[in-house]
């Protein structure tokens, strides 16, 4: 009887925060595996962001975004306890991309990543 307000404590608790890992990529939008007869504009940026957690690989929320040169995107997306806040903006030359992540559970930030990225141009089409 004496372990029973422990019992109902311990129940109450919040389940531990598994650790998160969380992944960018950005790259071209005409690179992106499946194209639509409407066409991303040219010289846009395709933007995506996973957090997952470390030790499963299960994904728990990811963002995306298309982000065009000289300008900053922002998305915002929930699945179940976790939410996602992910940021980019790629400068006017279009050769790099800052991006900020941040996860939440429960409304409390568990993890945030800020990142620079250089960005290769693309050939011109007709030389190699």
């Amino acid at each position: 009887m004496r372990f029973l307000p422990l019992a109902f404590l311990v129940t109450l608790l919040p389940a531990a925060t598994p650790p998160i890992a969380v992944h960018i990529n950005v790259q071209p939008s005409f690179m992106d595996s499946y194209q639509l007869l409407t066409r991303k504009t040219p010289y846009t940026f395709t933007c995506t962001a996973l957090a997952f957690d470390a030790g499963s690989k299960k994904a728990l929320v990811r963002a995306s975004v298309v982000a065009e040169r000289g300008k900053t995107k922002t998305e915002k997306k929930t699945n179940g306890e976790y939410a996602i806040d992910f940021t980019v903006t790629i400068n006017k030359d279009g050769d790099r991309a800052d991006t900020r992540v941040a996860v939440q559970r429960n409304g409390v930030i568990v993890t945030e990543q800020r990142n620079m990225t250089a960005l290769t141009q693309p050939a011109p089409f007709g030389r190699q």
